[in-house]
């Protein structure tokens, strides 16, 4: 079990950082969509090849999660098929704790972000590097749209709003894909410019960590919130009949 789960991170490390990784992907992905209506260039190469390659990576360690995962409740003597034991754990207090807790980082993060595409130098160590940014330019306007879309899909998911299950679910993973690594990343790199701090930085240190500790936060509380969902409106299990708590129709 330990070695499945140890193949299994290490696949999920290598599709979320080789070559910047599958959150830089998906962004090159939506900044793509994006440009066809604002006429704005990905500031970056998309490499297809790369991104197959991390598809095909993750799927496999997808497989390899779901068959340790399989084996382990197995072996814990819960359902094999959805993991509820026989007192499960009830999520909801957390959720709304974590739903509360993710709108002052997602906040945060976008206004910082306005800020900057409006011409502000609040946490800007080499303001020259910003001369060119406005509202358009990719990562400002895109990613304080995905905020507001960040803060609604809290809301539907802890809300039980009437929106498909699988529409809401598909946009937290997607959500989770970006923010995990890229979060991990971030945090990993300002912890080394403690040590070995740059020349000429493009923030100052405390914007470098308010942004990834807030991508952080968002993430971890996403997290909670997505499982408490899928828990809420999962239908009762076909193996073993239990449900989480009171399932909600969605």
């Amino acid at each position: 079990m330990i070695a499945g789960w140890t193949t299994t991170a290490a696949a999920s490390l290598f599709a979320a950082f080789w070559q910047d990784g599958i959150p830089k992907d998906l962004l090159g992905v939506i900044l793509t969509v994006l440009g066809w209506f604002t006429d704005q260039a990905v500031p970056f190469k998309v490499d297809p090849l790369g991104i197959v390659i991390r598809l095909l990576v993750l799927v496999s360690a997808v497989f390899l999660g779901y068959r340790t995962l399989r084996y382990q409740r197995r072996s814990r003597g819960d359902c094999e098929r959805c993991g509820i034991p026989a007192t499960p754990r009830d999520l909801r207090r957390a959720a709304r704790i974590a739903a509360v807790a993710s709108i002052p980082a997602i906040a945060g993060y976008a206004a910082l972000k306005l800020h900057w595409a409006f011409g502000g130098d609040l946490g800007v160590a080499d303001t020259a590097a910003f001369a060119d940014v406005d509202l358009v330019t990719p990562g400002y306007l895109d990613t304080v749209l995905l905020s507001v879309v960040g803060i609604g899909l809290v809301a539907a998911m802890i809300r039980r709003w009437r929106l498909p299950r699988w529409s809401l679910v598909a946009a937290a993973f997607v959500g989770l894909a970006m923010l995990l690594p890229v979060s991990l990343l971030g945090i990993a790199y300002n912890v080394i410019m403690l040590f070995d701090p740059p020349e000429n930085p493009l923030l100052a240190p405390w914007a470098g960590w308010f942004v990834y500790l807030s991508f952080g936060t968002w993430a971890v509380c996403l997290l909670i919130v997505t499982l408490d969902y899928l828990a809420a409106t999962a239908r009762p299990c076909r193996c073993c009949g239990r449900t989480r708590y009171a399932r909600i129709a969605a």
